[in-house]
C-alpha cells in the first residue's frame, strides 16, 4: 500500500464496491464519477477496479467500463426488486463480504457509493486490508417510519460502517453533523462534497418540448409537477395540500405525478406500500384521474425536460435527501418555479429566505398549500425566483466533484495502512427526531433578534 513502505511509484488503487446500486441518485453518481476518473487521470498515478452488479436496484443495466469490472455474483440479482431484492441482499451479506475482503487486498482505498447491504454488520468485524471510504447519502431511517426492526438494522449498519471507515463522505454538512451527533463520527473523519447537478441527457427544456410532452400525455396548460415519487418524497403532503386548496374554494392547478410505479395511482392495487396508500387517499378525497391529477407512471428521460418546462411549478416535498434532489436539479435547469420542504440539506444550499424558491415546513400540508397559492397568485415573481436559482447554482460541474473525491482518496492513502476497527454487536437505540419549534416561538425569536440588531 502506498505510504506503508511500498514504492510510491505504484499507482494509487481505488476499488469501487457496491453490493447493490440504487436506481436513483446513486446510479447517476457512479455514472458521472467513474468515467471522469478514467478519462482524466494518468494510469501511472491511478488505477480503478469495480466489483458490483450488472444491473441497479430498478433492473436497469449499469454500463461499467470494460476491463475494470468484476461481477460480484453473476446474474443472480436480475429480476429482483423491492422487498424480494432486500431479502436476497440480506441473505448474501456474508458471501459479499468475503468477496469484498478478497478484492480489497489489491486496493489502497475501497469506495462504497452505496454502502448498505455490504458488511454483515451485527455479527462480524470489519477487517478490510484497505482503507474504507463510503459515501453516506442520508439517514432517512432516522426521519421516516421504517418499520421498527428494519430501521434498527440500518442504524446498526451505519454505526458499524462509520466506525470501520478511514473517511466518510457526505453530500451536505447537515448530514455530516447528524453522523457526528448520533453515530459517533469523529469530525476529522468526515468530509463533505457537494454534488453537481444530476440531469438526464439530453435535457432541453424548450417550449417545443413542453408542447410535445403536453400533447403526448394530454396534460393541461398549467400544472403542478411532482416527479420521483418515492416513499420519502412527501407525496402524501402534496395531496393533502391540494385538498386544502380545493376546500378553501380555490381552483388549484392539477397535479402531474411521474416516476416508477406511479401508474398504479390510475387504477390502484391492494397493498400496504406508500403509493397504494396515496391511491386510497385520492379516492377518499374525491380526486379524479385525468381532471384533478394525472399519474404518468415511469417516464423516459427524454420527456423530463418538456414536463418541467410546461409546468407552472414543481414540488420537492421530500422528508429526507442527501442534498439537492433530482426534482430540485431539474426544476432549476428548466427555470420552473419551485416549492420545497425545509429539510436541512435544502436549506443549507438555498440559504435563508425565498430568493430562489418558496419553502414550507416539511410534512405541513397547510404551509405547502400557502406556498402553492402564492406561486399561482403571482407567476411573475415565481418565474423571477426560478431564473435567479438557475443562475446561482449551475457553476459546479462533475469534474469538480470527481477531483474532490480523488483528493480525499489520496489523503487517506497517504496516512499509511488501514486501521482495523471492530463493528458493534448490538443495535443502537432509535433516534427521535428533534421537535420543530412552533411558529409563535419563531416569531418571538425574530422580534428579539430585530430588537437586538436595532439596539446595536
Amino acid at each position: 500500500m502506498i505510504g506503508s513502505g511500498e514504492s510510491e511509484s505504484r499507482p494509487l488503487r481505488v476499488l469501487v464496491y457496491a453490493a447493490c446500486v440504487s436506481g436513483g441518485g446513486v446510479h447517476r453518481l457512479v455514472d458521472r464519477l467513474l468515467p471522469i476518473w478514467l478519462a482524466t487521470t494518468a494510469p501511472t498515478r491511478w488505477e480503478f477496479r469495480v466489483v458490483s452488479q450488472p444491473v441497479d436496484a430498478d433492473g436497469r443495466e449499469i454500463a461499467w467500463p470494460a476491463g475494470i469490472y468484476r461481477p460480484l455474483c453473476g446474474d443472480e440479482i436480475r429480476g429482483r426488486t423491492g422487498g424480494a431484492l432486500c431479502d436476497w441482499l440480506h441473505d448474501q451479506q456474508d458471501r459479499f463480504f468475503a468477496v469484498l475482503r478478497r478484492e480489497a487486498a489489491w486496493a489502497d482505498v475501497v469506495w462504497l457509493p452505496q454502502p448498505w447491504w455490504t458488511l454483515r454488520l451485527v455479527s462480524g468485524a470489519v477487517d478490510l486490508p484497505a482503507h474504507l471510504v463510503p459515501t453516506i447519502h442520508d439517514f432517512a431511517f432516522d426521519t421516516l417510519d421504517w418499520h421498527g426492526w428494519f430501521g434498527d438494522c440500518f442504524r446498526a449498519e451505519a454505526r458499524a460502517l462509520i466506525e470501520a471507515s478511514s473517511r466518510v463522505i457526505f453530500s451536505s454538512h447537515s448530514i455530516a453533523a447528524h453522523a457526528v451527533a448520533h453515530y459517533g463520527l469523529p469530525p476529522a473523519r468526515g468530509a463533505v462534497v457537494h454534488l453537481a447537478d444530476f440531469l438526464p441527457e439530453p435535457f432541453r427544456p424548450t417550449t417545443a418540448e413542453a408542447d410535445r410532452v403536453r400533447a403526448q400525455h394530454r396534460l393541461p396548460p398549467r400544472y403542478w409537477l411532482a416527479v420521483h415519487a418515492g416513499g420519502h418524497k412527501g407525496l402524501d403532503t402534496v395531496v393533502a395540500a391540494l385538498d386544502l386548496l380545493r376546500r378553501s374554494g380555490a381552483a388549484p392547478w392539477p397535479l402531474v405525478i411521474g416516476g416508477r410505479g406511479t401508474d398504479l395511482l390510475r387504477h390502484g392495487r391492494p397493498g400496504a406500500g406508500p403509493l397504494e396508500a396515496i391511491h386510497r387517499e385520492l379516492l377518499r378525497l374525491g380526486f379524479h384521474h385525468g381532471i384533478d391529477y394525472h399519474a404518468l407512471g415511469f417516464l423516459p428521460d427524454a420527456d423530463l425536460a418538456g414536463l418541467y418546462r410546461g409546468a407552472g411549478g414543481a414540488l420537492a416535498a421530500s422528508r429526507s435527501e442527501a442534498g439537492f434532489s433530482g426534482a430540485v436539479f431539474e426544476a432549476r435547469h428548466a427555470r420552473t418555479p419551485l416549492v420545497h420542504s425545509d429539510i436541512a440539506p435544502f436549506v443549507e444550499r438555498f440559504g435563508p429566505g425565498d430568493r430562489y424558491a418558496l419553502r414550507f415546513a416539511v410534512g405541513d400540508a397547510a404551509d405547502l398549500a400557502r406556498a402553492m397559492a402564492a406561486v399561482e397568485a403571482d407567476p411573475a415573481a415565481a418565474a423571477a425566483r426560478a431564473v435567479a436559482a438557475h443562475a446561482a447554482f449551475t457553476r459546479r460541474g462533475w469534474k469538480d466533484v470527481a477531483d474532490d473525491y480523488l483528493r480525499i482518496f489520496a489523503a487517506v492513502a497517504a496516512t499509511g495502512p488501514a486501521t482495523r476497527r471492530t463493528s458493534p454487536r448490538t443495535l443502537p437505540r432509535p433516534i427521535a427526531p428533534a421537535p420543530r419549534p412552533s411558529r409563535r416561538l419563531l416569531r418571538r425569536l425574530g422580534r428579539w433578534l430585530r430588537l437586538r440588531r436595532d439596539a446595536a
